[in-house]
């Protein structure tokens, strides 16, 4: 007999239960809607006094520098935190004028997250004169997002507007195969009458010069050795009469993120004020030889070849303007 009973006091707790449940469900309470409390049900309290606003979702990408509105020069970094599958999102950086977006580049980005679901931190360099032909100052957008597994739609998309002001110009050596890429500050001046054949480039400004020539082997014999033509050059360069580098001046053969090779030439304290606090860079072009159209001896035009150059600043701007010499292979 026990068994017929049970089952009809089960149902009778099955029932209070949902009854209960119901009492407490989402329909009896204040819900936020398009900024209003709206009643749902029959809530047992009162209407909230407290300003109604949305639940934003969390951001999966969050830029935090640089701030929209920025006003940046050559070189800046990118950076913030992420959360995307396997950790690869992508960055662009579009021109805007006329009410249109030129895009300049776009490329990977990977951040640090361990877990999948976790944000991690990501940071890029951007050097816009890697771009020099194709930016000037202006308006750009940065966008740093996602492309949808899905559809390949871009999602997760967060946009900085940022403005550019350049801080160098450009003039270019051409080879046949390559433009070898020379950077000096805005506002300095070419200077007119540089004296020898040799004489490439010659800028300069109230701060400093930038002198770029080519290197006259003569008549002299080389090392095959790169280093070791290096020293010889570098050598020869600091001994020239009237020590234009002090009687102790110091070298330092160095490869730049360019690819370049090269020996600087560092003046001693005791270099003679004449000499403008001149320092120097002896530079490989063997790979890209540069062939310049020259005034020779009495006055006659040649064309002569250079597998060095020798770049020549003060001091206080050498490794700065060496450092920004940039390959830009002919297409």
């Amino acid at each position: 007999m026990k068994k017929y009973w049970l089952l009809p006091a089960v149902l009778l707790l099955a029932a209070a239960a949902l009854v209960a449940i119901r009492s407490m469900g989402e329909e009896d309470l204040w819900l936020c809607e398009n900024g209003e409390w709206i009643r749902h049900g029959t809530p047992n309290i009162s209407k909230p006094v407290s300003p109604c606003a949305p639940v934003k979702r969390q951001a999966n990408i969050i830029v935090a520098y640089p701030e929209a509105g920025a006003v940046l020069g050559d070189q800046f970094t990118v950076s913030g935190q992420a959360r995307v599958f396997e950790n690869q999102f992508n960055l662009r950086l579009s021109r805007l004028a006329s009410g249109t977006a030129e895009k300049i580049f776009e490329q990977p980005l990977t951040s640090d997250a361990r877990d999948a679901g976790e944000f991690g931190a990501f940071s890029h360099q951007v050097d816009m004169l890697d771009y020099y032909s194709r930016v000037s100052d202006g308006d750009y957008l940065l966008e740093v997002f996602d492309y949808s597994a899905k559809d390949g739609a871009e999602i997760d998309k967060a946009s900085v507007p940022i403005k550019y002001i350049a801080r160098y110009q450009s003039i270019n050596l051409r080879s046949k195969i390559d433009d070898f890429v020379f950077f000096y500050p805005v506002g300095w001046q070419a200077r007119s009458g540089i004296g020898t054949s040799t004489d490439l480039i010659y800028y300069s400004g109230t701060d400093g010069f930038i002198n770029v020539k080519g290197i006259d082997f003569g008549t002299s014999t080389l090392p095959r050795d790169e280093t070791a033509v290096l020293s010889t050059l570098a050598e020869r360069e600091a001994k020239r009469p009237g020590a234009p580098y002090g009687s102790n001046p110091k070298f330092e053969t160095v490869k730049l993120t360019s690819g370049l090779s090269g020996r600087f030439i560092m003046p001693s304290d005791d270099q003679n004020e004449s000499q403008n606090h001149q320092a120097a860079f002896v530079m490989d072009i063997s790979f890209s030889p540069l062939t310049v159209d020259s005034k020779g001896k009495n006055g006659k035009w040649m064309s002569s070849d250079f597998d060095y150059l020798l770049v020549i600043s003060n001091r206080a701007r050498i490794k700065e303007l060496v450092n920004l010499i940039k390959i830009d292979p002919i297409k």
